[in-house]
């Protein structure tokens, strides 16, 4: 099969390796489209530890199924399928639970020394897959994993019917979490960012009010458009000190953060804000096996705007050169879907 693999940092190659078979429990999935996710530039950049070459990348993926392997049920070739790529162990005390994202053993699909979608052919564990409608196209599919981030961060937030959020960044986790909140019922959602295309997509989303923070005084732009409170729930999807900052100094006395982002492995923040101000501090990973057909569900009940967040759409033939790309320009694309 063809497949894109990740040679060394900066280097991707269209290869021909060989297909995987599917062992026991397994189904081979033929992959229709495939995600880039930042996490997957970021390891296309630096290599170790997020992503260790030789190896396939793809978490975000949509396809049919292929094979079948032994003991499997329930499932025909030619099945539409979306993979849900976090690989939990089912037996440790938060599999247990059923906080898989937090498994003592997880592991996850493109990530890491795991082989994922960006291939023809990718072989998953049944219990990882997920039916798409019939009406949902395989692009919109390979959505479903960056959109079930969104969705758990906003379920981290409590409820969030008539509450006022800010959310800090407005990339694809970003402009996705925008449009999950307003469906559930949210207030004012007001948005910051850096970049004015992507922000005006965040208007176009229902952002009650868009803030350039390179431009204007963020701080001071939220707390005006909150009665001079802060939000009631903000949300922070980037993950440098600054964007963090300014998440809690938006958060009104007794709110909540809720940290998706993760770019920086640690930040600085003002330990006296956050007990003075009694704020609370969510962090948010991934999602669980539960959540995302949740988000999946939530994609086929509600007209989330997919196609405006797909900003290019490639062969995997063109996979070496969209990651280039992604990297040299990353202001103007928002989303690239690879297909096969």
């Amino acid at each position: 099969m063809k497949a894109l693999v990740f040679k060394a940092p900066g280097e991707m190659a269209l290869e021909t390796v060989a297909t995987p078979q599917p062992a026991a429990g397994e189904i081979l999935v033929r992959v229709r489209a495939a995600g880039i996710c930042g996490s997957d530039l970021y390891g296309f950049r630096v290599g170790a530890p997020g992503r260790i070459p030789p190896m396939i990348m793809g978490h975000e993926c949509a396809g049919d199924v292929a094979s079948i392997g032994p003991g499997v049920s329930g499932w025909a070739l030619g099945d539409r399928v979306t993979v849900q790529p976090l690989i939990f162990c089912g037996v440790c005390p938060f599999c247990r639970e059923g906080r898989v994202n937090l498994c003592d053993r997880k592991r996850m699909y493109g990530v890491r020394d795991v082989n994922g979608a960006m291939a023809e052919y990718i072989a998953v564990a049944a219990p990882q897959l997920y039916r798409l409608p019939e009406s949902m196209r395989y692009e919109h599919g390979a959505m479903v994993e960056p959109l079930a981030v969104a969705y758990m961060a906003a379920r981290a937030a409590g409820p969030v019917e008539k509450r006022r959020a800010a959310i800090v960044g407005a990339g694809p986790i970003g402009l996705l979490l925008l449009q999950v909140l307003r469906f559930q019922g949210a207030g004012a959602v007001l948005v910051a960012d850096i970049n004015s295309d992507r922000l005006e997509l965040a208007r176009r989303f229902g952002a009650a009010a868009v803030c350039n923070s390179a431009a204007e005084d963020a701080v001071a732009f939220i707390r005006d458009r909150t009665n001079g409170e802060g939000a009631d729930v903000t949300f922070e999807a980037v993950g440098l000190s600054a964007t963090v900052q300014l998440a809690l100094a938006t958060t009104r006395k007794g709110g909540r953060c809720v940290w998706i982002g993760n770019a920086a492995p640690t930040v600085e923040m003002s330990m006296k804000e956050v007990v003075l101000r009694e704020l609370e501090i969510r962090g948010t990973y991934a999602y669980t096996h539960q959540v995302f057909g949740e988000a999946l569900d939530f994609i086929a009940r509600h007209p989330v705007q997919l196609d405006a967040l797909i900003t290019r759409v490639a062969p995997l033939e063109e996979g070496a050169a969209a990651f280039r790309e992604l990297i040299e320009n990353t202001g103007d694309r928002i989303k690239t879907i690879l297909t096969m």
